[in-house]
């Protein structure tokens, strides 16, 4: 079995940072991701405009932009998911679809999944529930109305992303304002089609003639919103399982980045939320670093 210097897994900021800068480095690395695609979550970012050094863009054309380094280094994602993680005297052995995946050092950036709702009803109603906007317009490409649940950054950028596509927009909020501030507030201010709801509570979703009843708890009462989908934006776990704690070590504690030697946890997945794409280019840039130096014996 061949064994590449690094394998990265994950195919978002952080591990196309790593898998570039590695190869720059002259590693052999490797990058597989599980939809094959590059940019992970950062693709459904409305407007990136806090990255040092480039012009505000869209979430789409960052990942283009990432895709295109990648190039540049002739590396390219390949479609595979990582389901188990042994070393084996040294080596790293990765279990995935189609085969195992041997590197002497690994780069765990899988991102983070959304945590759902928890509201009755939402399981018989899944195929118009989501936690990202490009998987709901992937699954309803015209929406008409959709209810946006949460007020941080991640629920205000989808809204404005679903207006633009000419969406009635229902932003609820459970506080009694948004976490979100700035820039971003302002703009959906200033965005008619949305309408934010604060101090109001999803009680529970109905399925309504191939669309979604949502039952909404206001101060002064309940009533139901009809819409066509529905985004939790309420928060995020890091996407490490199964990978831990089957590859022998326990979860990362807090915000561990190098868990085991020459095994890393970058990005999004360290820190367990929604973070910055410069945070995470950041952790792919440091964790190849590290494993150029180990590897080529540089600065020796």
């Amino acid at each position: 079995m061949r064994v590449a210097d690094l394998l990265v897994v994950g195919a978002g900021p952080a591990g196309v940072a790593a898998a570039a800068q590695a190869a720059r480095l002259g590693l052999q690395a490797r990058i597989v991701d599980r939809t094959g695609a590059v940019g992970g979550l950062v693709a459904n970012g409305f407007l990136v405009e806090n990255y040092p050094g480039l012009e505000a863009m869209s979430g789409e054309e960052l990942a283009a932009r990432l895709g295109d380094h990648l190039a540049r280094f002739d590396l390219a994602v390949e479609r595979r998911e990582v389901h188990d993680l042994v070393n084996d005297d040294g080596v790293w052995i990765a279990a995935a679809d189609r085969g195992e995946i041997a590197a002497r050092a690994v780069v765990l950036a899988v991102g983070t999944r959304g945590k759902p709702l928890g509201a009755p009803g939402e399981a018989q109603v899944r195929d118009r529930v989501f936690t990202e906007v490009r998987a709901l317009l992937g699954a309803v490409p015209k929406p008409k109305h959709v209810v946006v649940v949460g007020g941080g950054e991640a629920s205000l950028d989808y809204a404005r992303t679903l207006a633009a596509r000419e969406a009635a927009v229902t932003l609820l909020v459970r506080g009694g304002a948004l976490k979100a501030s700035g820039r971003l507030v302002e703009a959906v201010l200033r965005t008619a089609a949305i309408e934010i709801r604060l101090e109001a509570r999803v009680e529970r979703i109905v399925p309504a003639d191939g669309a979604l009843a949502v039952e909404v708890a206001y101060p002064d009462g309940q009533r139901f919103l009809s819409a066509d989908a529905l985004i939790a934006a309420i928060g995020r776990t890091p996407a490490l399982e199964p990978i831990f704690p089957s590859c022998g070590h326990g979860r990362p504690r807090g915000r561990e980045f190098e868990v085991s030697t020459d095994l890393f946890v970058c990005g999004d997945a360290r820190r367990g939320g929604l973070g910055q794409v410069g945070i995470a280019v950041g952790d792919g840039l440091e964790a190849a670093g590290i494993v150029a130096r180990r590897i080529l014996k540089l600065g020796a």
